[in-house]
């Protein structure tokens, strides 16, 4: 049973590649795997992940597919990509930021949605990014930083 999302990696991302015209940001691709009920990998292709998320920006979604693919790869790994926030127009002349909290789910392909332990909250800033995923079991959590976080 899918329990736990363990971050694997966090690649950085330029703000060119996420962000519009004229505005700045940072953030990640973080790779995930599920994980079962014991913090072992379950390698399940066809998984569909849901993000919960909040901010301080004001954003609040609810039980929203989040990942690139859609659908988990057949080893139960998947990437949130874009993970970071976007400033302006016009560019931001100090380091503005945000605070974003994610929970999830995950209609597994039984087609039930199973909760998951896993929790991220990241720092989201024009000149940088943190992000810290908790929940999981001993030695599974994980946490990212590059830039200027405030």
């Amino acid at each position: 049973m899918p329990t736990y999302f363990q971050a694997t990696s966090a690649s950085p991302l330029l703000s060119s590649s996420f962000c519009p015209f004229n505005t700045l940001g940072t953030g990640f691709d973080v790779r995930y795997q599920v994980l079962d009920q014991d913090g072992n990998p379950l390698p399940v292709g066809g998984m569909t992940p849901l993000e919960s998320v909040t901010s301080t920006a004001g954003e609040n979604i609810s039980n929203q597919p989040f990942s690139t693919p859609v659908n988990t790869n057949p080893d139960g790994t998947f990437d949130d990509v874009p993970l970071g926030s976007c400033f302006g127009p016009p560019i931001p002349q100090t380091n503005t930021c945000i605070s974003v909290t994610q929970t999830f789910n995950i209609i597994f392909t039984d087609g039930f949605t199973y909760p998951i332990s896993t929790t991220s909250s990241s720092r989201q800033c024009a000149n940088g990014i943190s992000l810290n995923v908790s929940g999981n079991p001993v030695g599974e959590n994980s946490s990212f930083s590059i830039g200027t976080v405030n």
